[in-house]
Formats: structure tokens, C-alpha cells, sequence
């Protein structure tokens, strides 16, 4: 997740494996490898205080007939771990021999650097040397509790980023205040490369009010969702429609309305309401892929026949994103 500010982590892992945490190599050294520990090549990482594996190999080439044993060691410490023992009965400068070596560490939490480390366990004092390709590898072993609370998070934003690549992810506040948040993944496919993964719908709904008109208009007191990103979304809206005119039946239609646009085609859900007064009917109408731009102000408009008063109640609309843009 390169490209959204305040990011840092690795990605989800599969419990039970490794995460690299660190590597680093040096092509040549030309060391000389007596009695004392000698420290070859070296790299630090920041640990979390759980079980990590280091990994190094090396070639031993000696001078002379001489043995050695390797290991690592952290933060300059003592060298407690290490890979068994080699020995080259060889006296010319032409033999050389692969070392390799596994280490399971538990170090403290926090930056610490570990070294790949070497000494003649035989004392030779001759000139013993390492010559090519040390490098050193740290990795967090991940446990089966580990797989479930991954190390790489999406981070929470208010706005999508416009220099996103394939495979980033974000969490949008839709609605933080009553916890609507909308996960998002980036595949960089079409018009609207953002995907929408989970996450609940942005909707408002109103208490309503009494309505009386011959012809579209807004529902009074009626609820309103702005379009955050411009996309292809689910639409819904529902309201309680009641007869608020004794003797006289009420029959009409309820429609969302974009932009001050009513939708008389796609969204608009009629009712009809007998002539007792109060009688009611609920309606409902969804549209599954419906292309709003941004700032989109969406509302509902009712329209009732012969002007009978009909009372528009609880009316809610909500929407949930499908593929959008920054």
C-alpha cells in the first residue's frame, strides 16, 4: 500500500509461516578466523519480542588445517548458538567448503541488530579466512494466533487516494459518526478501478411529513444521502404512504429524485391508499446498479393523484457502492 500516507506493515501472512524481516549480504570478505569471535556480515531489524529464525551461509576457506564453528549473535552478545563445527584438513590456499546455519532466537522487542559470527574452535593461529557470499536472513515466525490478527491493516481514510496501483486497499469513512465504513480494493480495472469489498450502507431516514400535490415534489421533511464518489451504486428507499384525506382514496407515486431530478423510470415505487382515513401502504423500490457522480445530492419526491393529502412517513433512501473513482 505504497501510495496512502501513514501506512507501514507487512501483508496478511498464512498461520504458521514466516515474515522476512530483515536481509543483508557482502559479496567478499577476506577475514582472518582465529581463537576469538570475529563478526562477518551484520543487519538490523525491529523485532516485536516473539521467536524469530536466522538464516546464514557463508564459504570457509582456510590456509592451513584448521577447524571452525559459526553462530550468530545479537546486539553484540554473547555468541550462544551455533552451527556445529567444520574442519578442513587441507594446507594449501585452493580449499573452500559451504557453510550453512539455522538459529531460532527469542531477542527483546524493539530495533536489534544480529550478526553472523565465526572463530577457530581448534586455535589454530595460521591464517584461516572466510572468502565470499556471507549474508544473513531474519524472519518473525508467525503462530496459528498470529494468522488471525495479521500484521498489515488497511488504513482508515476520508478520501481515496488518486495515485492508488492494483491491489491496494482502504477503508472509507462513509459515516464514522454512526460507524458506516466502506472497504474498498484497487484492481485498476475500468472507469471506476475502486471495488467495493464490504461494508454498510450510507442512508438517511426522516420522520416525514403531509403532502398534497398534483405533481412531483419533495417530500416534506424528507431525507437526503450526498454521493461521496462518482460510480455505479445499489439504491434503495422506502417510505409509510397514509391516507390523510377522510372519504377520498389516495393513490400515487414515491420517486428519488437526483439532483432536483426525479427518477420516474427506474426508481419510483407507486401506492395506493383506500378512502379510510389513515389507511396506509408501505412501498419500496431498489435499483441494483445505478451511475451517480460525485456530490450527487440524492432525495425523495412524492406525487399524489387529485391532489389528496397523503402523509409520507419515515422515508429513508441508502445507498452502497458497487465500483467508484477518487
Amino acid at each position: 500500500m505504497a501510495n496512502v500516507s501513514a501506512f507501514t506493515g507487512a501483508m496478511p501472512v498464512i498461520p504458521g509461516g514466516t515474515v522476512e524481516l530483515g536481509r543483508a549480504s557482502a559479496p567478499y570478505i577476506n577475514q582472518v578466523i582465529q581463537s576469538a569471535v570475529v563478526g562477518l556480515t551484520s543487519v538490523t531489524c525491529v523485532c516485536d519480542g516473539g521467536p524469530v529464525v536466522v538464516e546464514f551461509d557463508l564459504t570457509i576457506h582456510t590456509r592451513a588445517a584448521d577447524g571452525h564453528e559459526f553462530g550468530v549473535r545479537v546486539d553484540g552478545g554473547a555468541v550462544t548458538y551455533y552451527n556445529g563445527r567444520t574442519y578442513l584438513d587441507q594446507a594449501s590456499g585452493a580449499f573452500r567448503s559451504p557453510v550453512t546455519g539455522v538459529v531460532i532466537l527469542t531477542p527483546s522487542a524493539g530495533s536489534r541488530t544480529f550478526q553472523v559470527c565465526a572463530r577457530s574452535w581448534t586455535g589454530n593461529s595460521a591464517n584461516s579466512y572466510i572468502a565470499s557470499d556471507v549474508s544473513i536472513r531474519v524472519s518473525k515466525i508467525v503462530n496459528q494466533n498470529d494468522g488471525l490478527k495479521p500484521f498489515w491493516t488497511p488504513p482508515i481514510v476520508t478520501q481515496l487516494p488518486s495515485n492508488a496501483t492494483v491491489g491496494d486497499q482502504v477503508v472509507y469513512a462513509a459515516d464514522a459518526t454512526n460507524g458506516v465504513y466502506w472497504s474498498l480494493y484497487y484492481d485498476g480495472i475500468g472507469t471506476y478501478p475502486w471495488k467495493f469489498v464490504g461494508g454498510g450502507p450510507l442512508s438517511n431516514t426522516t420522520a416525514g411529513g403531509n403532502n398534497s400535490r398534483g405533481s412531483y415534489g419533495a417530500i416534506t421533511t424528507g431525507p437526503s444521502v450526498t454521493v461521496p464518489f462518482a460510480g455505479d451504486y445499489e439504491v434503495e428507499f422506502s417510505a409509510d404512504c397514509a391516507n390523510n384525506s377522510s372519504g377520498n382514496a389516495a393513490s400515487g407515486f414515491i420517486a428519488l429524485s437526483v439532483g432536483g431530478t426525479e427518477d420516474t423510470t427506474t426508481l419510483r415505487a407507486g401506492y395506493l391508499c383506500g378512502s379510510v382515513l389513515n389507511f396506509g401502504q408501505g412501498v419500496y423500490r431498489k435499483n441494483p446498479s445505478k451511475t451517480l457522480a460525485a456530490s450527487d445530492v440524492l432525495t425523495l419526491e412524492s406525487y399524489s393523484s387529485g391532489a389528496i393529502n397523503t402523509n409520507i412517513l419515515y422515508p429513508s433512501i441508502s445507498i452502497r457502492p458497487i465500483r467508484v473513482s477518487a
